[in-house]
């Protein structure tokens, strides 16, 4: 298992060594053994092994490797030091307006690159196969498929983590879980359908059968698609480090309006009687 140094700035003295983390976090640490963390360090920074390193520098730990891996656990505990996982695999059942896009495996693409090896992302067209269903785009163009997806993800406890992007804007959650009795995708989409500028103009696209696509936005060109992608891997990450148990975004989602550094929350409610998320006897559980 590889071995690499935290994201933090390290500077050796002749026996001090500091650790900063922004101008808030500076960690001093007097000591004899500060050479030999910096032979540990270099040797690290060039990707050699703990015995490579012991080898190369046997004469300063006075040939004795109980001493090495001492001072190795110590920078371990210390977290100056860590041990670099190897990615665990996300299935992901991307989808994009609800239709097969060429765009799916280039955003899989950008959320491996963020990852940077954290977790492995996986394109899924399976649903039932899926870890968790990542929609993408507008919901009211196309509200009897949002429906059925909303089912689906409750019916078969998959989790649905709901993104959009625009030209100024990105909206990040819901995350949808029936596990935790969560809101479903459905009660999403009618709370927000309150907030549209032109309600009846979209009922109406939503119901004509003669229309046809002409153009798709590719989503990798939007001003702000790194950061877009940065949230969703960010709120995927916490949410199945903690086994699926805790999300930010659980009957909440969050606008984020770069341009001029505004950040919108709405809280998400069940709709009386939604024939998909609400029985009786249900309480609905958000995070505090």
């Amino acid at each position: 298992m590889k071995t690499t140094i935290t994201h933090q700035a390290i500077f050796c003295g002749s026996n001090t060594l500091y650790i900063v983390d922004g101008d808030q976090n500076l960690i001093e640490i007097q000591g004899e053994s500060t050479p030999l963390i910096k032979d540990i360090l270099q040797g690290i920074k060039e990707n050699l092994t703990p015995k490579t390193i012991f080898e190369q520098h046997k004469e300063l730990f006075e040939h004795d490797q109980e001493v090495f891996h001492e001072l190795w656990n110590w920078m371990l505990e210390k977290q100056i030091i860590q041990k670099e996982n190897a990615g665990r695999s996300i299935k992901i059942h991307l989808t994009i307006d609800l239709s097969s896009s060429d765009q799916i495996q280039p955003i899989i693409d950008s959320l491996n690159e963020i990852s940077l090896g954290t977790f492995c992302y996986v394109y899924e067209e399976k649903i039932d196969e899926s870890d968790i269903i990542l929609y993408i785009g507008s919901l009211f163009p196309h509200r009897e498929r949002v429906d059925r997806l909303a089912q689906q993800s409750y019916h078969l406890n998959i989790p649905l983590l709901y993104a959009e992007i625009d030209r100024n804007t990105f909206t990040i959650g819901p995350m949808i879980y029936s596990e935790v009795n969560s809101p479903c995708l459905n009660c999403f989409a009618s709370r927000k359908q309150v907030q549209l500028k032109n309600p009846q103009a979209f009922k109406r696209l939503a119901t004509n059968q003669d229309r046809e696509s002409i153009y798709s936005p590719v989503l990798k060109s939007k001003i702000y698609y790194p950061a877009f992608v940065n949230f969703l891997h960010q709120e995927m990450m916490s949410f199945f480090i903690s086994d699926r148990t805790y999300s930010t975004l659980i009957g909440q989602s969050v606008l984020v309006n770069p341009r001029n550094w505004e950040i919108q929350k709405l809280k998400i409610l069940k709709v009386p009687h939604c024939n998909i998320c609400s029985h009786q006897n249900q309480s609905i559980l958000f995070n505090s």
